[in-house]
């Protein structure tokens, strides 16, 4: 307990006293004060502390039974009413009366106490505060809470929104999982019918080996026993007919003989069966069917933005076998920067990394019109009335799969696991599997009226592009 604590002198600055609250050394840190006592004064080391108008510091009082932390619901504020206008936020209870400049913050007696006693610049808030209310900045407040709250809301409804769509989002990725796991099923069923018909005509041929050796048995074992038959009855009737019951006989049992000895060096006909590993050794690393991952839009603070090239550079994307001039019809960047063309000359899909080198490429069944990144690291290519799923893997394409439709397919976008495909002079939307869930739009006024297509961030806009009308 702290007894006799010396008050500090006084210092002046600025005809505003600054040692208002030199009790005793207070250590700095809202954490330093541990206790208060039921009159609201700080209790520090045993002692309370109250402040003295008069003097305008703390000193020393009686002592009181303390209040630690542990019952802050029990501290009790100043005398005077404090709303919640003015109550201190660190302070519970205790009016807001202060100013620290050095800081621009709103202090109690106790901040100031606390964490501000070494601050020059404490001003009492009456006199800041003075023709406030004249100032311009003071009377827009209003309206930038309106406008704020405005944005929140806005911000709220978008979160809400993104909510939403990440449910049809898992939905149509589960649909795609769903599909790839089908195809697989497909494959499977497809080897097991394949192997099931080669079992069935391995025990087809053994069964009409066993059939066939069957009747060879059965039909020696009629002979002899006719040649028995006529070795007894006519055999004995002359030593002529004896003599060629006995040749017949010979050779008839050489023959049996024969026969007997073939089929004999067969015992018996089984199948075996060893099965495959490679798939199961194939399977095994792959842990997933695809990779998620997270994609993040960055929102554009002015959506009207027009852009204006700075600077621009030539790269050559000839490849020696190319036998036409690069007519480059679409492109997309990867996740690690590498970018993915089509060149619609040369009926060529070229991956580039990020000194716009030609690292690989693959040969498509057309001229590709677009290509898109739809995540990760796949694309789509439209090619004729087709497009090609290709992945990007360690710096080479890897052809996925394959969608046809009934129509041409000039350009692709994604959003939320929905394909946008133009033809034209339509746009329609279908499912990652290739359901077709509507037309979303159509002209027929001219040929390309609906080419190019693209899809905002928050998926509330589509923009198309018609050459007709440039």
């Amino acid at each position: 307990m702290v007894t006799n604590a010396p008050i500090p002198p006084r210092r002046e600055c600025g005809g505003l006293t600054r040692d208002w609250f030199k009790g005793p050394d207070i250590p700095r840190g809202v954490l330093s004060i541990e206790t208060t006592c039921p009159d609201s004064w700080v209790a520090y080391e045993g002692s309370c502390y109250f402040f003295h108008h008069a003097l305008q510091d703390f000193t020393e009082a009686q002592k009181h039974a303390v209040i630690g932390r542990n019952d802050v619901k029990n501290w009790k504020a100043v005398p005077e009413v404090v709303d919640t206008l003015n109550r201190c936020e660190m302070h519970a209870g205790e009016p807001l009366k202060l100013v620290c400049g050095d800081h621009d913050q709103l202090c109690c007696h106790l901040c100031v106490a606390v964490d501000h006693r070494q601050c020059s610049n404490i001003q009492h808030i009456p006199d800041v505060a003075k023709g406030i209310q004249r100032n311009i900045e003071f009377q827009q407040i209003p309206n930038k809470i309106v406008e704020l709250q405005k944005q929140l809301e806005n911000m709220k409804d978008a979160r809400m929104q993104n909510s939403t769509t990440l449910k049809k989002t898992r939905d149509a990725i589960s649909d795609e999982i769903k599909t790839i796991r089908q195809k697989i099923n497909e494959l499977l069923d497809n080897i097991e019918v394949t192997t099931l018909q080669d079992l069935d005509g391995m025990i087809a041929k053994l069964e009409n080996s066993i059939k066939k050796d069957i009747e060879t048995c059965d039909k020696i074992t009629t002979e002899l026993q006719n040649m028995i038959a006529v070795f007894q009855t006519k055999a004995k009737s002359s030593e002529s007919k004896s003599y060629i019951a006995y040749r017949k006989s010979k050779d008839m049992i050489s023959q049996a003989n024969d026969h007997l000895h073939s089929i004999s060096n067969i015992w018996c006909h089984n199948v075996i069966f060893q099965g495959n590993n490679l798939i199961e050794k194939l399977l095994l690393p792959i842990k997933t069917f695809g990779a998620i991952g997270k994609q993040t839009v960055m929102a554009i603070s002015d959506p009207n933005h027009v852009f204006r090239i700075e600077e621009y550079n030539e790269y050559n994307v000839q490849i020696s076998d190319n036998e036409y001039q690069c007519d480059i019809r679409g492109i997309c960047e990867m996740p690690n920067e590498d970018l993915v063309i089509a060149d619609f000359g040369n009926c060529k899909v070229k991956l580039l990394d990020k000194e716009y080198r030609v690292v690989d490429h693959r040969v498509v069944p057309g001229q590709p019109c677009d290509v898109y990144h739809i995540g990760g690291n796949e694309v789509v290519v439209c090619v004729n009335s087709e497009i090609y799923f290709i992945y990007v893997v360690k710096s080479q394409l890897v052809n996925s799969r394959e969608l046809s439709f009934s129509h041409g397919c000039y350009a692709a976008a994604h959003h939320y696991g929905q394909l946008y495909v133009s033809s034209g002079n339509a746009l329609y939307v279908y499912t990652m599997s290739g359901q077709k869930v509507k037309k979303l739009y159509e002209d027929k006024s001219g040929n390309d009226t609906v080419k190019k297509c693209a899809i905002s961030n928050d998926g509330k806009k589509i923009f198309i592009t018609n050459f007709n009308h440039h």
